[in-house]
């Protein structure tokens, strides 16, 4: 990220069963109401994965593509009963190339910038969970925003689990948003 010190923003763990249905392209930023374009998310299997249990996709450059939010079709999350900000699939496949993880051994890395495009398909391995554990981490200094313009379900629910820890416009820190490095 190029800073003297980054915090701890969040942890996640995700289980996609076989069988389960794709994750849909989208950016995590969008479900951080934080000021900073400088949000990085390390993903990390448990067990080797492969293209068939649903390994990352990412679209090649989004980061860096500001324009395509207004050549969208917009939000699919209603139509997919999804309570996330989702992109059209054929949008994203025709905008940028794309890239796979393929093969992830267990403990291997992954990292992408919160306004990565990025998604994965289902999970074809029939009686196999897909496990991963995920961690993102912003630089010191990051300030909350408003939750206000998307009011989206899970910015609603970010919100509801941050009460009494920050306030919009306090930098993040204390218990609830802990120093992870500084050089």
């Amino acid at each position: 990220l190029g800073v003297a010190c980054v915090r701890f923003y969040q942890d996640q763990l995700f289980f996609k069963r076989g069988g389960d249905a794709e994750t849909m392209w989208h950016q995590d930023s969008l479900a951080a109401p934080l000021d900073t374009n400088e949000l990085v998310t390390l993903w990390a299997p448990l067990h080797d994965v492969t293209d068939a249990h649903g390994a990352l996709r990412f679209a090649r450059g989004s980061h860096r593509d500001m324009t395509y939010n207004f050549w969208n079709d917009g939000n699919q999350a209603a139509e997919a009963k999804h309570p996330f900000y989702v992109y059209n699939s054929t949008f994203v496949e025709r905008r940028f190339e794309l890239a796979t993880l393929g093969r992830v051994g267990a403990g291997d890395v992954s990292a992408h910038l919160g306004w990565t495009v990025h998604g994965a398909r289902g999970n074809a391995v029939a009686g196999e969970d897909r496990e991963v554990f995920a961690v993102s981490f912003v630089p010191d200094g990051t300030r909350a925003l408003p939750y206000g313009p998307l009011g989206l379900k899970h910015t609603i629910d970010d919100k509801l689990s941050w009460v009494g820890k920050i306030n919009v416009g306090e930098a993040l820190g204390g218990d609830a948003f802990p120093m992870a490095f500084c050089r």
